[in-house]
């Protein structure tokens, strides 16, 4: 026994010798060829971080799982109409069919819940936060309890009862300081003064991204809330149910709804519960993402490809010593292996350099897309058990890809021909078959990174430079809301909100004011698309009637924004009451319908064909979509017909934000304090934080880093395929210019190989760029696009990459013959 321990002490002993012996041989190599092996490292560093940082953002997609009790067996609610487009409000009507005692059979439990987003305010910290109106018995349902009081009971929901709210752990510290005794305490939300009851951990923001609470009741929903009426639902299927079996429950059920209130469901087809689980990205965003991290899995194995080609032309020049190793009796196992072991060495210093970048990466660029985008903490810790095994699995990924296949062709000398030919020059140092793949794959991977991010910045710019008639950058906004309890009739609304601005107008720093639903984004954040009857149509079936984007806006709106009237007039402010039925339209919803401008005095209709309104005035798209990235034709109804309780003010003048919401507050506590502002800041920075502009911003940033890296990588590729090319025909050359030969063919010689694997790539590279392009059509529909942008994108692709063919053949044709003859 103790022989038996002595010989494995030794075995192990002797290994480790071998593996520190190996070690210190790797590094005398590195420290005397430090090019080779700082570009080695750099070229993998930089893969790494890439897909490391993907990696950290594809986890929150792929990763994720609610918090939540039951997790797998819960669902949402929801139904489709006759084109499948998905909605999740249910009625009071629907809602009571839901909860009753037919649901015994689908579900074990539901939670009923109404999202919004709402202003609060503690003292004078204010801030707009998303919130949700959320059934009393949530807790026992969901879970998860509350760090500091209590929940909500039955009680807490009626109407007649103190009006209360539950804050999550983050409002609890930004507006709280984290007191301990804050339970008890007054939070204005949406100008309603509401007693704190408790405080839910961090990790709980149901539904998705709520961070404070408020009890549901769906009679009094209205009134709290200032216009909502339907419910949300979160099921849990019995246990045992399948999803399958459920949604045919729920089909049947969904079908009684519909018989039973035919008005409120006249577009809908059909019921379905869908995985809680499979809702936090939807398949197209999946279908992005999955792009982006295949994107950089792509931009790692070029970095292995132009490794290995480094490592290829490193071990050319160690063929003799690989050579009389094999002659003495190393296997070829032996040597391969050892190649590994002296190669993790640089990979394992290339990890730590990767996670590093990575790190920056997080920090100093994505960071602030991710504040902005205010994911759930459950989002943000996902992937995090996996990241050690995942960088642990890049770091074997990238030894064996960049070292065994060089390896495996060192390790079969051929003794013979090596010592014949010399150690400088030879058929076998010739670039192989397997050099020119490597290149083909890296041009065609840039060409789909460059493509990318042509497609997002062309998007981009069109975002940017929309707004034809005003700069987003010169006016200020403010998100603002009313009191839905103490200002529930219409006229009150309309009232305060001109008295609003006749008062900001007065203050010297404001020259312009103006009311909106509008976002100035194409994307409908507070949008009211909705059905448009259009005089002179007819339609067979209400699954016919165009959808149109209506927007609310205050008389002055107009000269406020710059946008200049074409036909007829502006609203007045005597377009109001009964006289508030107008509309004005878009040229661009004239020309569709009507196909003119000429429609002053037209009639449309909204929600049903008796609610018309009358066409008095025609202006032009202040959102340019010549590229059709407007959905819906616009059309403009004065505030008085229907006075929202959120909206936006847009004021032009020479205040920055800070300045505006003090002068804000001034006017509103003299006018009524119960009116609620937040999130004030230039529309350029609106547009920026919310809706498609912020998702743009983010896939840009994450396209252009992968593309730089694809770039630089597939140049680099290129100009070492070439100069080891040259070096390896260095005295062939050398001959050929003592003999005559005219440099210019030579270098058309060197160069034509390289030319040819870069157009090889290219039209790979296209082929990639197109089924790119179609997920960007899933995500982004319509897609703007431009031939021009397609066309520099490939033409500065191959000016690049014919320079770095081009300069290594240059100097080899223009090398001194003499100095080429003697280096043999």
């Amino acid at each position: 026994m103790r022989s038996s321990l002595m010989l494995i002490y030794l075995c192990e002993n002797h290994i480790m010798r071998n593996v520190i012996n190996t070690f210190k041989f790797s590094f005398r190599l590195a420290s005397t060829s430090p090019m080779n092996a700082i570009l080695c490292i750099l070229v993998l560093a930089g893969s790494i971080a890439l897909v490391m940082t993907m990696f950290s953002v594809s986890s929150m997609i792929f990763l994720s799982k609610y918090p939540y009790r039951n997790v797998d067996r819960m669902v949402f609610v929801a139904k489709l109409d006759d084109k499948n487009n998905r909605s999740s409000d249910w009625g009071a009507d629907s809602y009571r069919m839901i909860m009753s005692e037919e649901h015994g059979d689908i579900f074990d439990d539901l939670v009923p819940f109404f999202a919004d987003r709402v202003a609060i305010r503690n003292g004078n910290n204010s801030k707009s936060e998303h919130a949700a109106y959320l059934d009393a018995q949530f807790e026992s349902k969901l879970g998860i309890r509350p760090i500091l009081g209590r929940t909500f009971n039955a009680e807490d929901a009626k109407s007649n009862t103190e009006r209360v709210v539950i804050i999550g752990e983050k409002v609890w510290k930004e507006l709280f300081g984290q007191d301990p005794e804050v339970c008890g305490k007054i939070l204005n939300v949406d100008g309603i003064d509401r007693t704190v009851i408790g405080v839910m951990p961090q990790i709980f923001e149901c539904p998705s991204r709520q961070k404070l609470w408020m009890p549901f009741n769906i009679d009094t929903l209205k009134a709290e809330s200032g216009w909502a009426t339907y419910a949300t639902f979160i099921g849990t299927i019995k246990e045992g149910l399948t999803i399958e079996e459920a949604n045919r429950r729920f089909e049947l059920l969904t079908q009684r709804i519909i018989e039973s209130s035919p008005g409120e469901h006249r577009y809908t087809k059909h019921g379905r519960l869908i995985k809680i689980k499979d809702t936090i990205a939807d398949n197209d965003g999946r279908y992005l993402f999955g792009a982006l991290m295949i994107c950089s899995v792509l931009v790692l194995l070029m970095g292995c490809g132009i490794v290995s080609g480094l490592l290829t032309a490193r071990y050319s020049i160690r063929t003799q010593e690989i050579a009389i190793r094999s002659a003495m009796g190393a296997s070829r196992t032996q040597l391969v292996s050892q190649m590994v072991l002296e190669f993790s060495l640089l990979s394992g210093t290339s990890l730590i350099i990767g996670l590093l970048i990575k790190r920056w990466l997080e920090i100093g660029v994505l960071q602030r897309y991710l504040d902005y985008f205010d994911l759930p903490l459950f989002m943000m810790q996902a992937g995090h058990s996996w990241k050690i095994p995942f960088a642990v699995f890049i770091l074997i990924l990238t030894t064996l890809a960049s070292t065994l296949l060089p390896a495996m062709r060192a390790s079969k000398p051929n003794l013979i021909s090596i010592l014949r030919e010399s150690t400088r020059t030879g058929s076998s140092l010739r670039v192989t078959r397997l050099s020119n793949i490597l290149i083909i794959w890296q041009v065609a991977t840039a060409t789909v990174m460059l493509c990318g991010v042509a497609i997002i910045g062309h998007m981009l710019h069109k975002l940017n430079n929309e707004c034809i008639y005003f700069d987003p950058s010169s006016y200020m906004s403010a998100q603002m809301a009313f009191n839905p309890i103490m200002h529930s009739d219409d006229s009150t609304r309309e009232q305060k909100v001109r008295m609003l601005m006749e008062r900001l107008l007065l203050e010297p720093m404001v020259d312009k004011v103006a009311v909106t639903t509008e976002y100035f984004g194409g994307d409908g954040f507070w949008g009211d698309d909705q059905k448009t009857w259009i005089e002179g149509h007819h339609y067979a079936s209400e699954s016919e009637v165009p959808m149109c984007t209506q927007r609310i806006v205050t008389p002055g709106y107009f000269n406020t924004m710059n946008i200049p009237i074409i036909a007829g007039r502006e609203f007045s402010v005597s377009d109001s009451g009964v006289n508030s039925r107008l509309v004005i339209v878009t040229d661009q919803f004239a020309k569709r319908y009507f196909n003119s401008i000429d429609v002053i005095g037209k009639h449309v209709a909204f929600h049903n064909q008796d609610n018309i309104y009358e066409i008095i005035g025609v202006v032009p798209e202040s959102i340019d979509n010549n590229d059709n990235i407007i959905q819906f034709p616009a059309l403009y109804v004065p505030y008085a017909s229907n006075p929202w309780f959120d909206f936006i003010l847009v004021s032009k003048g020479h205040c920055k934000p800070m300045d505006l919401e003090l002068i804000l507050q001034k006017v509103v506590s003299d006018i009524d304090s119960n009116i609620s502002i937040s999130s004030v800041m230039t529309l350029k920075e609106m547009r920026e934080r919310n809706g498609q502009g912020l998702l743009l911003h983010f896939v840009f940033v994450l396209f252009t880093t992968f593309s730089i890296g694809a770039l630089l990588m597939a140049a680099s590729g290129l100009y070492g395929v070439i100069s080891f090319s040259v070096n390896i025909r260095n005295i062939e050359m050398g001959i050929r210019l003592a003999l005559g030969a005219d440099p210019r063919l030579i270098i058309s010689l060197l160069v034509s190989k390289g030319l040819l694997c870069m157009c090889a790539g290219l039209g790979l590279g296209i082929v990639g760029s197109y089924f790119l392009r179609e997920i960007m059509r899933r995500n982004f529909n319509p897609l703007p696009e431009s031939a021009i942008i397609y066309a520099s994108t490939v033409l500065a692709l191959l000016v690049v990459c014919t320079i770095t063919v081009v300069i290594p053949a240059f100097l080899g044709a223009t090398n001194d013959p003499s100095r080429a003859l003697r280096s043999e």
